[in-house]
């Protein structure tokens, strides 16, 4: 398995990351998408999300693709004021 982060708008844009999202897809790559929240990363108030490759899924996961929508997991940086920090709860 291989994670890859990229900002949220990867996973909706046309053109010729439509057609590489779709190849990917196709081929039953993607274990799963996590939707990160917003102000996770310096660079960009965007939010993120990371995507889960897989190319050996187990045979019960074939076929399946599962989304985890975590964008509401977190709480304010406690010093940076511009920034959130992932939370997971247990």
């Amino acid at each position: 398995m291989r994670g890859l982060v990229v900002d949220n708008g990867c996973l909706f844009r046309g053109g010729a990351e439509k057609q590489v999202r779709s190849k990917i897809v196709e081929k039953d790559w993607v274990e799963s998408f996590i939707l990160l929240p917003e102000k996770l990363f310096y660079n960009t108030g965007a939010p993120g999300a990371i995507i889960i490759f897989n190319k050996n899924k187990p045979p019960e996961r074939r076929g399946k693709t599962l989304f985890i929508n975590a964008s509401n997991e977190y709480i304010p940086h406690p010093s940076i004021r511009r920034l959130n920090c992932f939370q997971i709860r247990t």
